[in-house]
């Protein structure tokens, strides 16, 4: 056969389907490789963010699989809870700095003394590092300290005086410093007539008129009170008394304020009342002179803080033309001030501290016997 007559052979097909499927085995290698890559990628992802959300768990093959798994709703809230609880237990091993104490039952209304004292903490941070600062109790709270008011106290002064024969003469008694004045006296000697018994300034005045023909003594006492709650003034108001006659003149203190006790001012009448009448002070004066004389009544009014006022009283008889006297005492309060009632004028007036009482002294000039009525006021602060 020449090879003119030979007949070209055409090549098969198969080697290139052969081919095909070659490259397509290729690919689909390529991409399940990607696919594995990228799984385990995520796995790896998924498994440490798994880890950092359990805090102390471990994840472990038996509880998570080969690339651990994301807790059901349950498994959180049980690892949030642990995680609670060693917080807690940390802060209780602490510094004593950082514990809490549990306040008292009287300041929280808490449980019996009986109910176990819990300790008070603040949870550790879930994330990250953090510090715990320490609550403190009421009982370590800063409490105010304020002094306590003082003890309201009784004190007494006095100053002399000498009252030339047929002369007048005064003297004036002066409140220790931080005390104040809340009433006053006097005393002097037989003959003498009291014509002024008053307050002034932080003391007590007084004014006599000797008629005798000797000199005369003369005492202004006053009565001071230290840590006094409240505040003393001074009302006052007037009368004319005619010749021969008797008048009277009261005061009474304004709402809110109490009469505590009260002074005259008689020049040339003769006192025979001098006491607290109602919530003011009265004073009732004899003119035995031919013309008129004014009476004027001086009350002192407390104010500004609590009191209680007392009145005592005591009765005495004096025989005509006998020079006697009596005294009140105070079971309770302080006496602040005294009071009398006679038909003649009263010539001793005064406190005494001696025995913490008020005495009174006088002489009848009357042809019969009289009754010598003497008060105190007791004043409790």
């Amino acid at each position: 056969m020449t090879p003119e007559n030979i007949t070209p052979t055409i090549p098969s097909s198969a080697p290139e389907k052969k081919l095909l499927t070659e490259k397509h085995l290729e690919r689909i290698l390529v991409i399940i490789i990607i696919g594995l890559a990228l799984i385990t990628l995520a796995g790896g992802i998924v498994w440490l963010f798994t880890a950092q959300t359990s805090l102390t768990t471990p994840l472990t093959r038996n509880n998570f699989g080969i690339f651990g798994k994301l807790p059901v709703a349950d498994e959180v809230e049980n690892l949030t809870k642990e995680a609670d609880e060693q917080g807690t237990e940390t802060l209780s091993s602490a510094s004593s700095s950082q514990s809490i104490s549990e306040p008292s039952p009287a300041a929280t209304g808490a449980a019996s003394a009986s109910t176990p004292s819990p300790t008070y903490a603040r949870p550790q941070p879930r994330f990250g590092t953090g510090s715990t600062t320490a609550t403190p109790t009421p009982e370590e709270a800063a409490t105010p300290t304020s002094t306590p008011a003082p003890t309201p106290e009784l004190l007494s002064s006095s100053s002399q005086s000498t009252v030339a024969a047929g002369g007048s003469a005064s003297a004036r008694a002066e409140c220790p410093a931080g005390s104040t004045i809340v009433g006053g006296g006097f005393t002097a000697t037989y003959d003498t007539e009291i014509w002024r018994s008053y307050r002034s300034g932080q003391g007590w005045y007084v004014e006599a008129h000797n008629s005798a023909l000797a000199p005369a003594g003369l005492s202004a006492r006053a009565q001071c009170v230290s840590g006094l709650p409240g505040a003393v003034s001074v009302r006052a108001d007037s009368t004319t008394v005619a010749s021969g006659a008797i008048g009277e003149v009261t005061k009474d203190c304004p709402d809110g304020h109490t009469a505590l006790s009260g002074g005259f001012y008689a020049d040339n009448l003769q006192v025979i009342f001098s006491n607290r009448v109602g919530n003011g002070w009265q004073i009732k004066a004899k003119n035995p002179t031919r013309s008129s004389h004014p009476l004027s009544v001086f009350v002192n009014c407390y104010s500004g803080g609590p009191i209680t006022l007392t009145q005592i009283q005591k009765n005495k008889n004096i025989p005509s033309n006998v020079r006697d006297g009596s005294d009140v005492a105070c079971t309770e309060g302080l006496l602040v001030m005294g009071g009398y009632s006679f038909g003649s004028p009263i010539d001793n007036s005064y406190y005494t501290t001696a025995n913490g009482f008020w005495k009174f002294s006088t002489r009848n000039l009357t042809s019969g016997t009289m009754q010598l009525k003497v008060y105190g006021q007791c004043a409790t602060f």
